[in-house]
């Protein structure tokens, strides 16, 4: 099965700020593609900080193994998915070269741990649903 993720932030600012997040996860059935999420929800964190929570928290929603496509317009987030960084990572305990923890160890672990059970690749820039998500995240409905 493969299955879609695409991630939507309020505020691209790289500073640390109460921000929304948004993911949605898509998939194909019987042609059409189906989506679950998209509720926005209010995080403390970097502009890279908040895609990684809602990289993680997509990822934790997926049962069983598959292809897994990730939209996000944070590139260097997803390169550092696609660079395996996560494999040096993993291998000096998810800290960094002065031996303290690295920024969201716990969401990096998690997103480790997942990742081993699908393929994954990753698509930057703006997606299908980048326009939907920045509207809810405004607080428009029906939209």
């Amino acid at each position: 099965m493969n299955v879609n993720i695409y991630i939507g932030l309020s505020s691209k600012s790289p500073r640390k700020a109460e921000r929304k997040i948004c993911y949605i996860l898509g998939c194909q059935i019987h042609r059409r593609e189906e989506t679950r999420g998209g509720d926005p929800e209010t995080v403390t964190e970097t502009c890279h900080g908040a895609t990684i929570i809602a990289i993680s928290r997509a990822l934790k929603r997926i049962t069983g193994p598959c292809m897994v496509t990730i939209y996000a317009e944070d590139a260097w987030v997803l390169n550092m998915i696609n660079k395996k960084q996560m494999e040096e990572w993993e291998k000096t305990g998810f800290r960094n070269k002065k031996g303290a923890p690295i920024q969201l160890q716990k969401e990096w672990m998690q997103i480790w741990l997942i990742s081993k059970k699908h393929e994954i690749q990753t698509v930057a820039g703006r997606h299908s649903f980048s326009r939907w998500m920045e509207e809810q995240m405004k607080g428009e409905k029906n939209v």
